[in-house]
C-alpha cells in the first residue's frame, strides 16, 4: 500500500504539477519517509525525495524501525550536503560529504543506476542519463545515515 501511494503522488506531480498534490497526500507521504527502512526499503526513500519538492529534507535512520524516532528529523533547505547545480545539464558537484559515503543515483522508480564511494567532494557527470527527476541517495558509513536529494536534468 505504501509504496502504490508513493507512485500515485509521483504520478500526479509529474502530470499535474506541485499544486495538484493536497496536504492529506503530503502527510501520508511523511509517514511513509518516517517508517522503517528495514520492513519498507526503498519506498522509504522514495517518500524522503517526494518531500524534497516542498524544501523538507528527511534524515532516514536505521534507528526508527524499533519505533524511536529520535534519528528521523526534518531539515530545512540549508542542508551541510548540497547539489549544485540543481538543475543541471549532467555535470553536478556534491558537496558537503565530510565521511567515507556511498553514492547512489537512481531513477524515480528506485532503480539504481549508478553507485559511487566518495569521502568529500565529488563532482558527477550524468549526461548520459535523459532529462528528468532523479534522487540522490548519499548514505554516511560512520554516522549510518542516509540522505536523500532530488536532482533535476535538462
Amino acid at each position: 500500500m505504501n509504496q502504490k501511494k508513493v507512485w500515485q503522488v509521483t504520478a500526479k506531480l509529474e502530470l499535474n504539477g506541485l499544486s495538484s498534490i493536497t496536504s492529506a497526500e503530503w502527510q501520508e507521504i511523511r509517514d511513509i519517509a518516517h517508517s522503517c527502512v528495514m520492513r519498507y526499503g526503498r519506498t522509504v526513500y522514495q517518500a524522503a525525495t517526494l518531500l524534497s519538492f516542498i524544501n523538507e529534507t528527511v534524515n532516514v535512520g536505521n534507528n526508527s524501525c524499533a519505533g524511536n524516532t529520535s534519528n528521523v528529523r526534518s531539515k530545512s533547505k540549508g542542508d551541510v550536503i548540497s547539489l549544485s547545480p540543481n538543475p543541471t545539464t549532467g555535470k553536478f558537484r556534491l558537496e558537503g560529504i565530510t565521511n567515507k559515503a556511498s553514492v547512489k543515483v537512481m531513477n524515480l522508480e528506485g532503480m539504481v543506476l549508478r553507485i559511487i564511494e566518495t569521502d568529500g567532494y565529488q563532482e558527477l557527470d550524468l549526461t548520459e542519463l535523459n532529462n528528468g527527476i532523479y534522487f540522490i541517495e548519499i548514505h554516511d558509513y560512520e554516522t549510518k545515515e542516509s540522505f536523500v536529494k532530488k536532482l533535476i536534468k535538462v
